[in-house]
């Protein structure tokens, strides 16, 4: 029995071989190809995305839905045996002694298999080949690779866009925080105008999109008119002389901030140029 399991084994970690590879090479075929195209979309339109991510992605998922797939279709010990018995023409004497109980007859039928398997070649009866999609696969890891290598273009004129926005986003946010700095040497400098210099020093720091930057933007002013008018509000509660003279440096201050987001937003939206 041991030997006819063992046989067994063997041809199923052969024919399971195969499949496996199979599956991987069709797998890494599919994401070579997409990757490719992704890569040489991404170098001839200049969309903004990271080209390793576009082209490497695809060719990771290729390769572990190829691995789950390979290993899902790995056959077990008695398809194994079945499958044997139909590539060596043994008309299931393998199967049959791969399930055969204890008594005369069982042992009658796995010596019969004995003689059968004694000496057939494992190695003609289930070859691991070359995986099916070798050509295709060879073909998409050549076009991945000249697609890797295509200059950098900018059929559409997006990148350039891209490009004049950063540098809009940039100049535009240094010029208000120049601005803001003078207006608070003027009112004074309040916890919403600092928060809002602070702001802004980030978008710098990170090169801000103008997505971000108006979105950011746009958050700060609607925080620093709260501001405005919640100071506004507590000036006309207060009669205390000293109170009311940190209030009114405070709304001043709020005042200052919101102006300076205001103009710094319509000069972003205004002057800004959008890829198509």
């Amino acid at each position: 029995m041991d030997a006819i399991a063992a046989f067994a084994r063997r041809f199923a970690f052969r024919a399971g071989l195969a499949r496996f590879l199979d599956a991987l090479a069709a797998g890494l075929t599919a994401g070579l190809w997409c990757g490719a195209a992704l890569v040489a979309a991404q170098r001839l339109l200049g969309f903004a995305a990271p080209p390793e991510a576009l082209g490497g992605l695809p060719v990771l998922c290729g390769a572990f839905v190829g691995v789950v797939v390979g290993l899902s279709r790995w056959p077990g010990l008695h398809e194994a045996a079945v499958a044997a018995d139909a590539r060596f023409g043994l008309q299931e004497r393998l199967s049959s002694a791969l399930v055969a109980t204890g008594g005369p007859m069982a042992e009658l039928v796995r010596a019969d298999a004995l003689r059968h398997i004694e000496g057939l070649d494992l190695r003609s009866g289930a070859p691991v080949h070359m995986p099916r999609a070798w050509p295709a696969l060879a073909a998409g890891a050549l076009v991945f690779v000249a697609a890797a290598l295509l200059p950098q273009m900018d059929i559409f004129g997006w990148r350039a866009a891209r490009a004049r926005d950063l540098r809009l986003v940039r100049e535009v946010t240094e010029a208000a925080r120049v601005r803001l700095s003078q207006l608070e040497a003027q009112a004074g400098q309040g916890e919403i105008a600092t928060r809002v210099d602070r702001e802004l020093a980030e978008l710098l720091a990170k090169r801000a999109t103008l997505d971000e930057a108006l979105s950011k933007g746009a958050a700060l002013r609607s925080e620093a008119q709260q501001a405005l008018a919640t100071t506004e509000r507590q000036l006309a509660e207060t009669t205390d002389p000293r109170r009311r003279a940190e209030l009114e440096a405070e709304r001043m201050a709020a005042a200052a901030a919101s102006r300076v987001l205001r103009d710094w937003l319509d000069h972003l939206a205004g002057t800004a140029t959008r890829p198509g």
